[in-house]
């Protein structure tokens, strides 16, 4: 399966969804799109494991939220959807999603201290 069909909408959305601003709502891991990207195009953990070149582990560490992503597999699922979206939107995502959660993390805190 050749990845060719335009998503950009759909990555428009995706990226109104991960780099606005905090707004309370509990941090959504990038995996969640990861998955949403394989499912649209049909693909499989393995199909994507295969594509990037990593474990099937590595990628089901990812969708689960149990693994942060690095700019290599980054740059590699850039090539695996060829170039949309890319490596720079990955990473954005994993970045927006650190910061929400460190938030949200301090938000506790403060509550549990007053």
């Amino acid at each position: 399966m050749t990845l060719t069909k335009n998503t950009k909408e759909y990555i428009e959305e995706k990226k109104k969804q991960a780099l606005y601003g905090w707004e309370g709502a509990k941090p959504v891991h990038l995996g969640e799109t990861l998955r949403d990207e394989m499912a649209f195009w049909g693909l499989t953990q393995a199909d994507m494991a295969a594509r990037v070149g990593c474990s099937v582990q590595t990628i089901n560490r990812i969708v689960k939220g149990r693994e942060s992503l690095s700019p290599e597999i980054a740059i590699k699922l850039e090539r695996a959807f060829n170039d949309r979206p890319d490596a720079q939107f990955w990473l954005n995502m994993q970045e927006e999603y650190n910061r929400k959660k460190e938030i949200a993390e301090i938000l506790g805190d403060i509550k549990r201290e007053v």
